[in-house]
């Protein structure tokens, strides 16, 4: 286990770059560090590996240690020996030799038989066995990050550091590299990853650390599931990944996009739980906006296992009264008929144009879904559909944000009183948003649901 404590980091004897920095990567586990521009991950990097006084940096307070041997100001090849190795922004190959010489670099400090890693290094990556005689300066961008990856592996390290390893590869390299990531840390090593591209980080790492001027930020486990209205889709929640600092596991509704219909309500709910347990999400946040909050708040009663917490946006009750549900039914039928009758692109245009959705911004993709799998889901997951839950409320133990956008009067008034029913809400209003908040006003959604999942210590919000 990796565990920095404490780290102060300064350049030139006065420039403070990292203040109190303090980390731990467990046993075979994916920590991805992250941040802009000058927050000082690749200086952390620096610290951990010794290699700060090549860029007239130092350490002025804090330790390094890895599995109980202090490693603090070591030497780079004393730091080596004791198993952490670092795969360095731009790859620094050896571009004039061949690729099997840049690999034999990687066994230099070993003193026992490399060979048979050698020849597994080349199963591993079949690309390289091919260019073995080839000079590794011909290589592609992503051949040469996995010769510098496979380099570092054959020096057998305990724990690996990689900075920007996606960077300049085309998106399916990118992919490829992440792959490989997490086949790593399948294999027992222990990996410390700094990236700008945050999405593919957080989809193959356990933990995310955000780094903002030197300090950290932010810390949690890196996975929500985020549940989207409507005639959305899970792409709707693609742009607030990163300013969330959480990796969204955001599916299609049923008779959304490609996903399937003919879903009752509580159906829906345990699919998504299901989906959630499947796709090792496990215990976390779910966000939800209208019919996405409705279920997210049922997933939440039905299954307080699977929800650390609730951030809801435009969410009902549904209707307690059995009357007017039946009338609400009626009326879901309606809107189904409508678009059955008159097709898909009519029926959005006619769904766009109410009131409710004055403030949100125009389509401007194609839409994903089909007409059948949109009417299916208006009769089985509107509002005429929906179990009432308002008697259920205080059966909801996990922290809840309850959201509405300043114009939306109506579910603002319907957020207070779920509030009041819940053991522990709380209600926050979106300035200049109506009720698709999150689109209409992202930053803003986004800070607040940043900030109650800090304090919930669904993220943990460094000291």
């Amino acid at each position: 286990m990796l565990e920095v404590t404490g780290l102060e980091v300064v350049y030139h004897g006065v420039v403070k770059t990292v203040s109190g920095l303090s980390l731990t990567v467990p046993e075979r586990g994916v920590v991805a560090l992250l941040g802009p521009n000058g927050a000082g991950k690749t200086t952390t990097l620096r610290a951990i590996t010794g290699l700060l006084p090549l860029h007239e940096g130092a350490i002025t307070k804090g330790s390094i240690r890895l599995g109980g041997t202090d490693l603090t100001g070591k030497r780079p090849e004393t730091i080596v020996r004791n198993g952490l190795l670092q795969v360095m922004e731009g790859r620094r190959i050896f571009i004039e030799l061949t690729v099997e010489e840049n690999l034999l670099a990687g066994t230099y400090s070993r003193r026992d038989d490399w060979k048979p890693d050698l020849a597994a290094m080349y199963e591993r990556f079949p690309r390289l066995a091919e260019r073995r005689h080839q000079t590794a300066g011909l290589l592609s961008g992503g051949e040469q990050q996995m010769l510098a990856i496979g380099r570092a592996l054959l020096a057998k390290p305990k724990v690996l550091l990689l900075d920007e390893p996606s960077l300049g590869l085309s998106p399916l390299m990118q992919d490829e590299v992440f792959a490989e990531v997490r086949r790593i840390a399948g294999s027992g090593v222990t990996v410390l990853i700094v990236e700008q591209n945050v999405h593919g980080a957080l989809l193959i790492s356990d933990t995310a650390i955000v780094l903002e001027t030197g300090r950290k930020f932010m810390e949690g486990p890196a996975r929500a599931v985020a549940l989207h209205g409507y005639t959305g889709s899970g792409s709707d929640w693609a742009a607030l990944a990163p300013a969330l600092g959480v990796d969204l596991l955001a599916p299609d509704l049923p008779g959304h996009g490609r996903s399937e219909g003919g879903l009752a309500f509580s159906e829906a709910v345990d699919r998504l739980a299901h989906l959630a347990v499947a796709s090792d999400f496990g215990a976390c946040a779910w966000i939800g906006y209208s019919m996405g909050g409705r279920l997210a708040l049922a997933a939440a009663i039905a299954h307080p296992e699977r929800v650390r917490a609730l951030v809801l946006l435009g969410a009902g009750l549904g209707i307690e009264d059995a009357a007017e549900r039946a009338r609400r039914r009626e009326a879901d039928e309606v809107w189904a008929r409508t678009l059955e009758r008159d097709g898909l692109e009519a029926f959005l245009a006619r769904w766009d144009a109410q009131p409710l959705f004055a403030g949100r911004p125009a389509r401007l993709a194609p839409s994903p879904h089909a007409a059948a799998g949109l009417a299916d889901a208006m009769r089985r997951l509107g509002q005429g559909a929906q179990p009432p839950l308002a008697a259920a409320l205080d059966r909801v133990r996990c922290p809840a944000l309850l959201l509405a956008g300043e114009r939306d009067t109506k579910y603002a008034d319907l957020a207070g009183r779920m509030a009041d029913a819940m053991p522990d809400a709380r209600v926050e209003i979106i300035p200049s948003a109506g009720h698709a908040a999150h689109q209409e006003a992202p930053a803003a959604f986004a800070e607040t649901a940043r900030r109650f999942l800090l304090e919930t210590e669904v993220l943990s919000h460094a000291t």
